[in-house]
């Protein structure tokens, strides 16, 4: 039974379990197998002289079961010699103690999501095309969520690649997040794994003549690989060791698909990879196929569109038909005397009656059509695992037919997959596409969440998918399935817009703005901003967090001062926020950010910015005063406050949103070349220095085509907004700011030049350009103006006044 998130947080809550050291392993079997030679090989794929004793009474062996299990107390754990963990533990330990032991001793965080990867156990070509498109979508979704990566751990095949790139990412200095890849396999399957394990002891640590041989692949012919075993792949951080007594075998049963709960990626794959998906199908975990990786994972996809008629009849798509048809009922009797006596003494005849499931039937019938071709493609597909197992099939012909056995319990696995009440649950992603491999998880995430209980599903199932959504920027299908055209069906909703906030998810946010969504409401809930003392309380707890502030992708803490007592740098008030602005834009901008309404209009009233009246106490006292009208004011400054937040911290295009959906945007844009020019001047050559350059360029292009469609409508309004002072940014005029940073190009446009024309002239007219009129200048210049009043011309009044607010 596969685990849920709830099962990992019940794990936290429980006691820690014992440490208990695995002292009792498989010492004998007593059922034994001959192979094409004499020599008697026993279940566990050791030689009948690796057992101290095999002459057993019959009294003894009524109890055996079929399978030997190893008695263990408990789970031997330690550290391996790249300090990787690892847990020994017999196969039939529940899952579920597992779940504590991973949780509670090895002390990681409990996962959003774990990824199963599975396919081939051969070496193949890594192409760029396979490199970029799986291998760095599969790390890129492991870095950008708490997610675990489950394998078989071996160093062969897709999971030698994935560890390659695990190792390159940990030799990255800039990568600080950390892959958690969890390789789960059999004990006896691991090449020496006894000297692996026996590592973790400081005096084991000296006896370094073995350690090559283990851990270097180059001497491989000194120590050679047999069948059924496989170097353990380094580069995982944890390893789950499956112990059921056998040597030299792949088998985990289903342990894999009981501990990776949410999603399964198949790449290539053979014989093995069948019975994984198989199995996980059959607990209803989604798969992503990936086509054009080769073998299963291309077969499976070619079949899934051949059989794509069975989507037209819908009654059959809610029907899902059992392979399990077999049901014995087992009869000891009468053993006869026979010449062909078997090399045990004791010899059991079973009578079995056999009886076939209805829906295994139904399956078949469904296959009829294709069975033949499906039958011969698989077996082509299966028979090029290894052109010496194909030799050795032909030469030996009990090999043969085994093969043959094989592949119809194969073809029967085959057929379960392809049936149409599972195909939701199976997603192909094309290696030539464009699309995203997030996306096409994400989506097969979705499906399966669709299983699970409406309870669970109301209360985990959304809120986990729309995280892993903005972690991996899943925004068409998240607009798909969950947004759906409406806020109603996002469950906690300012839980999720914050989270698509601090983790610059700007597609996020903005279809949350297009939905209608106002950002007041998280920070200014409930009339907080015009009512509230400390009203800025909420915004520098939620965005302006240490991690936040220090982050290398921004230069924001080099203008932040040091605490004297404490000697960190923060932004925690009003007062550190609008020292930071101060030291980036200029001393020419006055405070933007107040505690309370009554200190912004005593901050303006000292420094004369407006009259002082009454008129800001009659609204303070007016119970008239509309809720409207407060929201209205809020939302203004929430918009100001989160534009110019994320161009501190360096967010580009979530400023971009932001702007717009501001109603006056030419003031902010300058403002925001000005900051970014701030970092520039002080960053080190490199990406990010090109980068702030190339920004604020970008703001200054966009402050210069707002302009000009307001000349197009107005020049001389346009020339205002440009000498109009902006209350809402500290009283600064769009030229101050332009002038400054210095932006040129918004300086050099017929709107700017006439308006600083108008500052010249003052109220002069400045279409007085000719010689007389030049001398009538330098004559009213002359008499200390007293001539000017009869030779030069006035302006009129200007009786528009454009309120930027």
């Amino acid at each position: 039974m596969s685990l849920t998130p709830s099962d990992y947080d019940k794990a936290e809550r429980k006691s820690p379990p014992r440490n208990l050291n695995l002292d009792d392993r498989c010492q004998y079997c007593n059922k034994f197998k001959s192979k094409d030679y004499d020599e008697e090989i026993c279940e566990c794929n050791q030689n009948k002289d690796f057992h101290p004793s095999s002459n057993k009474k019959p009294e003894e062996d009524k109890e055996k079961p079929s399978i030997p299990i190893i008695k263990v107390r408990g789970i031997e754990c330690g550290k391996l010699e790249n300090g990787a963990l690892y847990a020994h533990f017999s196969m039939n330990t529940s899952v579920r103690i597992i779940a504590e032991f991973i949780i509670q001793e090895w002390n990681i965080p409990k996962p959003k999501l774990i990824m199963s990867i599975i396919g081939g156990a051969k070496n193949f070509t890594l192409t760029d095309q396979f490199e970029s498109n799986i291998i760095n979508g599969i790390i890129k979704v492991a870095l950008k969520s708490n997610v675990w990566m489950i394998t078989n751990g071996y160093k062969v095949g897709i999971v030698q690649l994935i560890g390659q790139e695990i190792n390159r990412i940990k030799l990255s200095t800039f990568n600080k997040n950390t892959i958690i890849a969890i390789g789960i396999g059999n004990w006896g399957s691991i090449k020496n794994v006894e000297i692996l394990t026996d590592m973790q002891t400081e005096e084991k640590n000296k006896k370094k003549k073995r350690i090559p041989k283990i851990l270097d692949s180059e001497n491989e012919e000194e120590d050679e690989l047999q069948s059924g075993e496989c170097y353990l792949e380094m580069n995982h951080s944890h390893y789950l060791m499956l112990d059921d007594g056998t040597y030299r075998c792949f088998d985990t049963k289903d342990y894999r698909t009981c501990l990776s709960s949410l999603v399964t990626i198949v790449v290539e794959g053979g014989e093995d990879t069948i019975r994984n998906m198989y199995s996980d199908l059959k607990n209803k975990v989604p798969i992503v196929i990936i086509k054009g990786s080769g073998r299963v994972a291309d077969f499976m996809s070619r079949w899934l569109l051949s059989t794509k008629d069975f989507n037209d009849d819908s009654d059959e798509d809610k029907v899902i038909y059992e392979i399990d048809e077999l049901c014995t009922r087992y009869a000891p009797i009468e053993v006869f005397n026979n010449r062909a006596q078997t090399k045990s003494k004791i010899r059991t005849d079973i009578c079995a009656e056999l009886h076939v499931d209805s829906s295994s039937k139904k399956l078949h019938q469904l296959f009829n059509n294709y069975k033949k071709n499906l039958e011969k493609e698989l077996k082509n597909v299966l028979s090029g695992d290894s052109e010496m197992n194909k030799e050795k099939r032909e030469k030996s012909e009990s090999k043969k037919n085994d093969f043959n056995g094989e592949l119809l319990v194969l073809l029967d696995k085959v057929m379960y997959c392809l049936q149409p009440g599972l195909r939701p649950l199976i997603n192909i992603f094309d290696l030539n596409s464009e699309t995203d491999l997030s996306e096409t998880i994400f989506e097969a995430i979705y499906k399966s969440f669709s299983n699970l209980p409406r309870n669970i599903q109301e209360k985990l199932t959304k809120q986990t998918l729309l995280d892993l959504a903005i972690d991996w920027n899943c925004i068409d299908t998240a607009k798909e399935f969950i947004f759906q055209g409406s806020l109603k069906h996002i469950p906690k909703s300012e839980e999720v817009f914050i989270n698509a906030l601090t983790k610059n998810s700007p597609l996020f946010v903005y279809e949350f703005l297009k939905l209608g969504f106002d950002p007041a409401d998280i920070f200014f809930p409930k009339n907080q901003f015009t009512d509230e003392e400390n009203r800025y309380k909420d915004f520098f707890k939620i965005l302006y967090t240490h991690d936040l502030v220090m982050r290398d992708e921004t230069h924001l803490k080099n203008f932040i001062d040091s605490d004297k007592s404490t000697n960190d740098k923060s932004i925690n008030n009003v007062k550190s926020l609008n020292r930071v602005l101060y030291g980036l834009i200029g001393d020419y901008m006055y405070k933007l950010y107040f505690d309370t309404e009554q200190a912004e209009y005593n901050d303006r009233i000292k420094w004369g910015l407006i009259k002082n009246s009454i008129k800001f106490e009659q609204n303070k006292n007016n119970k008239s005063l509309s809720n409207e009208v407060k929201k209205e004011k809020a939302h203004k400054y929430i918009m100001r406050d989160l534009f110019l937040w994320a161009i501190l911290m360096n967010y580009i295009d979530m400023a971009k949103i932001f702007l717009c959906y501001m109603k006056y945007r030419i003031c902010p844009a300058l403002i925001a070349t000005k900051i970014l020019k701030q970092y520039h001047s002080i960053a080190d050559y490199g990406d990010l220095k090109d980068r702030y350059m190339e920004n604020a360029k970008y703001f200054e292009k966009y402050a210069i085509d707002c302009l000009n469609k307001c000349a197009e409508y107005d020049a001389s309004q346009a020339c205002a907004i440009i000498l109009q002072q902006n209350e809402l940014y500290g009283y600064v005029t769009c030229l101050q700011i332009a002038a400054d940073a210095p932006d040129e190009l918004f300086i050099a446009t017929p709107c700017c030049v006439e308006a600083i024309n108008n500052i010249w002239y003052d109220k002069l007219r400045p279409e007085q350009t000719s010689l007389r009129h030049q001398c009538y200048l330098l004559c009213a210049i002359i008499s200390f103006g007293l001539l000017a009043p009869p030779l030069l011309d006035y302006q009129e009044k200007n009786k528009v006044r454009i309120n930027l607010k």
